[in-house]
């Protein structure tokens, strides 16, 4: 989230993807994976990314926003993200929680 601040430009790449992904969804609902969406979802952010220019630092975005968060789960906590199965509400509760954290609600 805070790497999207140094690129305002990268915010409606980035929600492009996400509802690329929401919007899709329902069509893939049947599979027991996300691995359609995400694709969809990083293909339209990436592909907006580099059509203005930025697709270093969305791919800095994306290497610091899920590697750091699949290191956790997978080493730390032991289990599978839920990204892999449903990648835009895995997305979309990043940010709830980035919310939350920040009116102070949720707490480590």
């Amino acid at each position: 989230m805070l790497t999207m601040l140094f690129n305002p430009i990268l915010v409606p790449c980035m929600f492009s993807g996400v509802s690329t992904g929401y919007l899709v969804c329902n069509i893939f609902s049947g599979l027991q994976h996300g691995i359609v969406e995400g694709v969809l979802m990083v293909a339209v952010f990436l592909g907006l990314a580099k059509y203005n220019g930025l697709l270093k630092q969305a791919l800095y975005c994306l290497f610091i926003g899920y590697g750091f968060a699949w290191l956790g789960h997978f080493k730390f906590e032991l289990n599978k993200p839920a990204t892999f199965i449903y990648p835009s509400y895995s997305f979309m509760g990043d940010f709830r929680m980035w919310f939350d954290c920040m009116r102070g609600e949720l707490r480590f």
